[in-house]
C-alpha cells in the first residue's frame, strides 16, 4: 500500500478541506522552495500548507539519516518560505509518534551535524525552534474518506506563523492544473456506489523492473485485482491517464500504449480538459482502444466510452536478489508479490507479473510462483 499512500491521502485531505469545510484548496504550488502537496485558504484569508509523507521511506533511528534530515529540513523550509500562516505534516496514524520525534529540532543540532550538512545545520539553529510550531495530522487506514472528519485527525494543533508570514507573497492557488485535474476525476468516483478509486495505482511494467504507475484507477465491481480477473467480463478495472497538455504526443502514445499492454487493466481512458478534446481525438486515432474523458471544474465527461481489454495479471512480482550472509554463505531472498492496483503484498493471487530482461516469465515460471494460492479476500480500503 506504500505504494500509493502520498497521493491517495492527500486526495482524501483535499476532499475533506474543500467539502466538509467549505476552504479553497489547490496543489502543485511553488513556493520558492519546493512544491507543497496542498495550500488552503480558509474564509479569513489565512493559507495553511499541508505536506503528506509516507512515512515508511523514512528512517529515524539513526540521527544521520540522510532522508530524515532532508525531509525535516524541507519542512523546514515550507515553513519559513513566509507563504503559511499555518503548517500541517500528515502521515499514516501508525507513524504520528515518529513524527513527533522527527520534528525536534534538538535532534539535528549534534556536533557532527555541521560537517555533513552545513546547510541544514546553520538552518535548524536559526529556525529549527518553529518546528514546535508545526501541526500533525494522522490517517487512520484504511478509512472510508466519507467517515473523515478534520478534528479527529489533528494529533498537534500548529501554531501561527505570524513572524515568519509575509504579505508580500500572497499564494496563487492554481484553479486548473494537472494536480486539479487528477483530484477532480479520483473525487468523481468516490461518489458513485460499487466502485473504488485509488490515485498512482501499480501496473506491470514490460519496459522496466519498477513498477508503473497510472494517475487514477478505479476498481468496479470488485477491491480484488484477483476477482477482477477471473470475472473480468463483469467487473472492470480502469485505467486514468490525466493530461493538461499534449504537447508531447510521442511520449503520451508510448505512455498509453505501455499502460494498454500492461495486462493490469480492463479498460484505460486519457483525460484531458475541454479545450483539447478534438486534439485528444486525433490521437486517439492511433489507439482506437483508448476511451476519452473531459475534465473540467470537477465535472467528469466520457466523450469515448473504452474498449475492453483483456486482463492477464492481477499481481506483480518483485525481483530479491540473494546475498552473501553472515561468512559468506549464499541466503536466498524469496520474491516479494504485490497487488496489481493497490501495490500492497498480496493475500490472494492468480497469475503474477515478472519481469525477465522485458519479458514475460515462461509458463513454469508462473506455475511455480502461484503453487501456494491464497484466498483471503482483501478488504476494501477506500470507497
Amino acid at each position: 500500500m506504500s505504494w500509493i499512500v502520498e497521493p491517495t491521502i492527500t486526495c482524501i485531505l483535499w476532499k475533506v478541506l474543500e467539502e466538509k469545510l467549505g476552504l479553497e484548496v489547490g496543489s502543485g504550488l511553488n513556493v520558492g522552495v519546493g512544491f507543497v502537496d496542498l495550500i488552503a485558504r480558509d474564509p479569513t484569508g489565512e493559507y495553511i500548507g499541508l505536506e503528506v509523507k509516507d512515512f515508511s521511506k523514512i528512517s529515524f533511528i539513526s540521527r544521520d539519516s540522510r532522508k530524515e534530515i532532508k525531509f525535516v529540513d524541507q519542512i523546514l523550509k515550507y515553513m519559513i518560505s513566509g507563504y503559511f500562516d499555518y503548517f500541517y505534516v500528515c502521515v499514516e496514524k501508525k507513524y504520528r509518534e515518529s513524527l513527533k520525534i522527527t520534528l525536534d529540532p534538538t535532534r539535528y543540532l549534534s556536533l557532527v551535524f555541521p560537517h555533513n550538512y552545513p546547510e541544514e545545520y546553520e538552518r535548524f539553529g536559526d529556525y529549527g525552534d518553529y518546528l514546535h510550531s508545526c501541526g500533525i495530522l494522522s490517517m487512520p487506514l484504511p478509512i472510508k474518506e466519507s467517515d473523515i472528519d478534520f478534528p479527529d485527525l489533528i494529533e498537534r494543533y500548529p501554531k501561527r506563523l505570524t513572524e515568519l508570514r509575509c504579505s508580500s507573497k500572497e499564494p496563487k492557488i492554481p484553479k486548473m492544473n494537472e494536480a486539479r485535474m487528477r483530484f477532480d476525476v479520483w473525487n468523481h468516483f468516490t461518489k458513485i456506489n460499487g466502485v473504488s478509486p485509488i490515485r498512482e495505482g501499480v501496473l506491470p511494467n514490460l519496459k522496466g523492473k519498477k513498477p508503473r504507475q497510472i494517475d487514477v484507477m478505479v476498481f468496479e465491481g470488485s477491491t480484488s485485482a484477483t476477482e477482477i480477473l477471473r470475472n473480468q467480463e463483469k467487473f472492470d478495472l480502469i485505467g486514468i491517464e490525466v493530461k493538461s497538455s499534449l504537447s508531447n504526443v510521442k511520449d503520451i502514445l508510448k505512455e498509453l500504449n505501455l499502460y494498454l499492454n500492461s495486462g493490469g487493466l480492463t479498460q484505460l481512458y486519457l483525460a484531458v480538459p475541454p479545450s483539447l478534446e478534438e486534439n485528444a481525438s486525433i490521437l486517439l486515432e492511433e489507439i482506437p482502444s483508448v476511451g476519452l474523458i473531459t475534465v473540467e471544474k470537477g465535472t467528469i465527461r466520457i466523450k469515448n466510452k473504452a474498449e475492453k481489454i483483456e486482463m492477464k495479471y492481477d499481481s506483480i512480482v518483485l525481483e530479491q536478489p540473494g546475498f552473501q550472509a553472515y561468512r559468506g554463505y549464499p541466503t536466498k531472498v524469496s520474491p516479494t508479490i504485490i497487488e496489481v492496483g493497490w501495490g500492497q503484498p498480496a493475500k490472494e493471487y492468480e497469475l503474477p507479473y515478472r519481469y525477465l530482461g522485458g519479458s514475460v516469465s515462461t509458463e513454469r515460471e508462473k506455475k511455480e510462483i502461484v503453487k501456494e494460492k491464497q484466498t483471503k479476500t482483501l478488504d476494501t480500503w477506500i470507497k
